[in-house]
């Protein structure tokens, strides 16, 4: 599952991103986060999903070595992950200026940030937005501290918010998984 589901985070991650044309590729690579609190580094991977283009690195991404999931969780239309709100997930380094936007289309600074899950407000601002209120939350690492849950939502938000230098959270929208692989043509 942690593999399905790292690659379907670099998919999300990349998807304003980059070019279709461009080449991806995609490794598994020991190493460690820089600027990460000592406390969430403990609970991240020592393993890293780096994605590379034909411009060099794109992002690297560490999931936590344990995500706790909701028991009796059933996924609705518009809720596809069984995460709590705040929940910590992982962390991202973008290594280049520029080369990351988040769903919204927020330009990402450098940098290495936590990543959070959050679910879309359901309220009249984000209305048609998008069919799916999952969201991975980009938190500035500097600023998160903790690896427990956050639950406030507006604190998360605000938190999140400082990643894009604006008043509204970086967001990753966690695209929902297949219900079977896809199969390669031959």
């Amino acid at each position: 599952m942690i593999r399905t589901f790292s690659l379907a985070l670099a998919t999300l991650t990349l998807c304003s991103t980059i070019s279709l044309a461009d080449e991806l590729k995609i490794e598994d690579v020991k190493s460690s986060p820089e600027g990460i609190a000592a406390p969430i580094l403990e609970k991240l991977s020592d393993t890293c999903t780096r994605v590379t283009g034909e411009n060099g690195i794109i992002c690297e991404i560490w999931f936590a070595r344990e995500v706790a999931v909701k028991a009796d969780f059933k996924a609705t239309l518009s809720v596809k992950y069984p995460f709590t709100s705040g929940q910590l997930i992982g962390a991202i380094r973008l290594p280049t200026e520029g080369a990351a936007t988040d769903f919204k289309g927020q330009e990402l600074p450098t940098g290495t940030f936590t990543l959070r899950y959050g679910q879309q407000p359901q309220d009249g601002n984000h209305l048609g937005t998008s069919d799916v209120s999952d969201f991975l939350l980009a938190c500035v690492a500097e600023e998160d501290k903790t690896p427990d849950v956050i639950p406030n939502k507006k604190d998360l938000f605000k938190l999140s918010a400082t990643a894009a230098d604006t008043n509204h959270p970086a967001i990753f929208l966690l695209v929902p998984p297949q219900d079977k692989p896809a199969e390669k043509n031959a």
